[in-house]
C-alpha cells in the first residue's frame, strides 16, 4: 500500500515537473512570438513609413510637374497671344492707313467738287448736274438718311432682340422715341448717353459668356 502511494507520488512529480518543462516551453515560445510580432509590427511600421513618405515624395514630384505644366500651358498661349496680336495689330495699322488714304482721297474729290461748281457758275444747268454728283448735306438729308437706316435695321433686327440678356427690356424701351420727345434735344442726348452705356454694357456681356 505505501509502495503504490510512494510510486503515485514519484509518478505525480514527474508529471509534474513534466507540466513545468511544458509550461516554461510555451512561455518561451509565447515570449518569442511577442518578441518576434513586435519585430514584424516594427518593420511593417518601418516600411508603411517608408512607403508614405516615398508617396509624399512621389506626390511633391508630380505637384511640381503638373505646375510646370501649367506654367507651359500658360507661357504658350501668352506666345500664341502676342504673336496673334503682332499680325493683327499689323492688319489694323494697315487698315488705318487705308481709312486716311480714303479720307484724304476724299477731302481730294470734295474739293474737286466745289472747284467744279465755282468754274461751272455761270452754266446753271451743267452747275445742277455736278451738284447731282453729291448728295446734299443739310438737315432734312441727314434725317431722312438716318431715319431710313434706322427702320432697315428695326426690320431686320428688332424681333431677333434677345431676352435672356440683362437689360433686354430696356433695350426694347430706348429704341422706340415717343414723337413729342423729337423735338427735346436734351432727353434725345439723355436717350443717346443710355444707348451707349447700353451698348458697351451689351458688347462685355456678350465677349465675357462666348
Amino acid at each position: 500500500m505505501q509502495a503504490d502511494s510512494v510510486k503515485k507520488l514519484s509518478e505525480a512529480k514527474k508529471s509534474l515537473r513534466t507540466a513545468k518543462k511544458e509550461v516554461e516551453r510555451l512561455e518561451r515560445e509565447a515570449v518569442q512570438g511577442e518578441e518576434l510580432a513586435t519585430v514584424r509590427e516594427q518593420e511593417l511600421t518601418k516600411h508603411i513609413s517608408q512607403l508614405q513618405n516615398e508617396r509624399e515624395t512621389r506626390q511633391a514630384e508630380i505637384d511640381a510637374i503638373e505646375r510646370g505644366l501649367s506654367q507651359a500651358h500658360l507661357e504658350l498661349g501668352q506666345e500664341k497671344y502676342a504673336a496673334i496680336m503682332e499680325g493683327y495689330q499689323a492688319k489694323q495699322a494697315r487698315v488705318e492707313a487705308l481709312r486716311t488714304e480714303l479720307a484724304e482721297a476724299e477731302v481730294e474729290l470734295y474739293d474737286a467738287h466745289e472747284a467744279a461748281l465755282t468754274e461751272l457758275a455761270e452754266w446753271d444747268d451743267l452747275r445742277r448736274e455736278i451738284l447731282r454728283l453729291r448728295a446734299p448735306q443739310d438737315a432734312t438729308t441727314r434725317m431722312l438718311e438716318s431715319t431710313i437706316s434706322h427702320l432697315e435695321v428695326l426690320a431686320l433686327d428688332y424681333n431677333d432682340v434677345r431676352t435672356d440678356i440683362p437689360h433686354s427690356w430696356e433695350i426694347r424701351q430706348e429704341l422706340t422715341i415717343p414723337e413729342q420727345q423729337l423735338s427735346m434735344h436734351g432727353q434725345l442726348r439723355e436717350r443717346a448717353k443710355r444707348l451707349r452705356l447700353l451698348l458697351t454694357e451689351h458688347r462685355d456681356y456678350v465677349i465675357n459668356n462666348s
